[in-house]
């Protein structure tokens, strides 16, 4: 095997590796059943917080933060649509601090406030039945 097709056979490698931590940041942030910060993340992968933003910005097109906020909006429509929580209750479970801020993040990603989700996922009980 000639020098170059090794070099490329160890950046391939490298790269398979690179993407693996990626991955791995991927689905702790998907899964979201602790909230964890951009230290800990980068301390999960063994790289530098400043890498570990490039990386994952170099491999998914998008920011660490976008990311993580994205990833905490889809889990907190899961909880509005299937879940007795109250809003505010939803917001602190997914890791927002602010309600305000929740609610502003969630209307402009989903269309519609999470009251208005709830309502809509809902079926309306229909009082003639009983």
């Amino acid at each position: 095997m000639s020098f170059e097709a090794r070099q490329i056979d160890q950046n391939n490698a490298i790269a398979r590796a690179l993407d693996a931590r990626v991955s791995l940041i991927q689905e702790l942030l998907d899964n979201g059943r602790q909230s964890l910060d951009l230290d800990q993340l980068s301390a999960r992968c063994n790289l530098s917080s400043s890498r570990l933003q490039h990386l994952f910005k170099q491999h998914t097109g998008t920011t660490l933060a976008r990311y993580s906020k994205q990833a905490k909006l889809v889990r907190a429509r899961k909880l509005v649509e299937e879940s007795f929580y109250t809003v505010k209750q939803i917001a602190a479970i997914v890791g927002f601090s602010d309600i305000s801020h929740f609610v502003r993040d969630y209307k402009l990603r989903f269309g519609q406030t999470p009251s208005g989700t709830r309502r809509l996922s809902r079926p309306a009980t229909n009082s003639a039945n009983r």
